[in-house]
């Protein structure tokens, strides 16, 4: 038996049930959601991130600071600007690619 937050939402073109936190163990890790697609198997992605113009030019400032965060400064500018630390992480690790990328 579970609890959903909302019975359906739309993810990625495909209606998925969200079980609540307090169903599933903690330490289980939750397999993929898979579509299919052509009749094959493809795995669900999470949508982009879109980030607000105020929180582009504070990882740029952060970034012009310094190019890598240690775990407590990234937690930081993640809670001070409502983001994920993935989502910072991933972030810094894409702008210094496309540094590297502009360099060659």
């Amino acid at each position: 038996d579970y609890s959903y937050a909302s019975p359906y939402h739309q993810y990625g073109g495909a209606y998925n049930r969200v079980p609540s936190a307090a169903s599933q163990p903690e330490k289980e890790v939750a397999e993929p959601e898979v579509r299919m697609v052509n009749g094959k198997p493809k795995k669900v992605r999470k949508p982009r991130t879109i980030y607000s113009s105020f929180q582009l030019a504070a990882l740029q400032r952060r970034f012009q600071k310094t190019q890598y965060l240690a775990l407590p400064e990234r937690a930081e500018l993640a809670a001070s600007l409502g983001l994920t630390q993935t989502q910072v992480k991933i972030w810094f690790q894409n702008k210094r690619s496309k540094i590297k990328k502009i360099m060659k």
